[in-house]
């Protein structure tokens, strides 16, 4: 007998839900930043005495690069495996955590739509808009009854 409703058996996928439009002015941001440190950068070559220095630049290089690999590492898919583990999939890596090591799901504090997954020994913070996230909050806590879900 099927239940109406019910997750189907196997790899559950969970897709991040953003839009285009919500992430656009971070990569404005960072484009900006970038073309300030190549136009300070090529000042300083063609007038070192003039130039604002490569220090400048480099700031303004470091600034974006940083601020990108941080935020492409938040994962975008969320995959529960048949054997129990759970992928977080992002651009620069995916983590994969067994569900029973993960003691609990809360908000990130001071970071709005924000949550901390904490394992025994992992802290991974994601989005708090995942496609049927509610559906994977029911699945974990059905192979890990001891996890905490708070703010989820």
């Amino acid at each position: 007998m099927k239940i109406v409703g019910a997750p189907e058996p196997g790899t559950q996928r969970f897709k991040l839900d953003i839009q285009w439009w919500t992430i656009a002015p971070l990569f404005v941001g960072l484009v900006l930043f970038l073309v300030i440190a190549v136009a300070v950068l090529l000042e300083s070559w063609k007038d070192p005495a003039k130039g604002a220095g490569v220090p400048v630049a480099l700031v303004f290089l470091a600034a974006p690069l940083l601020t990108g690999y941080y935020y492409l590492r938040f994962p975008y898919t969320i995959t529960l495996h048949d054997d129990g583990s759970v992928a977080f999939t992002s651009l620069f890596r995916t983590i994969r955590i067994a569900a029973h090591e993960i003691t609990s799901i809360t908000p990130h504090r001071g970071t709005p739509g924000f949550l901390l997954v904490k394992s025994r020994h992992k802290r991974l913070l994601i989005v708090n808009q995942f496609t049927g996230f509610h559906v994977f909050l029911t699945l974990l806590k059905a192979v890990n009854p001891s996890v905490e879900l708070r703010g989820c």
